[in-house]
């Protein structure tokens, strides 16, 4: 909407209910961008907060985003659609690019995985309980992590140093391969 000083909207996500999605809506100014919810079944459409990053649902009730460079999970209330709390903070430094693509994901069961760093940094999971479950590899250029559906693999972007070419890398969580 040039209305509103929007240039482009993406990271879409629904939500449990299936008809009510999430997505990032980037401004002119960073100060124009924001998180905005809607539905498949109407036009409606409606801001939810100020916003850098792409958000993600988590089960039972979170929305996940970067906020200055730190990953923070905010209470929210599919049901109603209204955050009902305050952003705590679950892990520093993490990576983002300049559209607003943040280096995390989540599970259904609540496992997260994020790339600490722009470049250099590693690829960590932690449960729902903020434990360090694993870390893949030598420091690198990971990011794009995403869950399977399922949560028992995670694919990944790993960019080799030398050669500068890029991969998708499949991890399969419960071989630890």
């Amino acid at each position: 909407d040039p209305a509103l000083k929007q240039t482009s909207t993406g990271w879409p996500q629904f939500l449990p209910d299936g008809k009510h999605f999430l997505y990032l809506v980037t401004g002119e100014k960073p100060e124009d961008s924001a998180y905005w919810v809607a539905s498949i079944d109407s036009a409606e459409k409606k801001m939810l907060a100020p916003a850098q990053t792409l958000v993600q649902y988590a089960p039972p009730g979170y929305l996940l985003f970067v906020r200055d460079r730190t990953l923070v999970a905010q209470p929210f209330d599919a049901s109603s659609l209204k955050i009902t709390g305050e952003a705590v903070p679950l892990a520093e430094k993490i990576g983002t690019d300049n559209v607003g693509l943040a280096r995390f994901s989540v599970s259904n069961d609540g496992v997260l995985a994020y790339s600490t760093g722009e470049t250099g940094g590693r690829l960590l999971w932690r449960d729902r309980a903020g434990r360090d479950l694993e870390t893949l590899g030598d420091p690198g250029d990971y990011a794009n992590p995403a869950f399977s559906p399922s949560g028992d693999r995670l694919a990944f972007n790993l960019t080799d140093s030398r050669s500068g070419k890029t991969d998708i890398w499949i991890r399969d969580l419960s071989r630890a391969v």
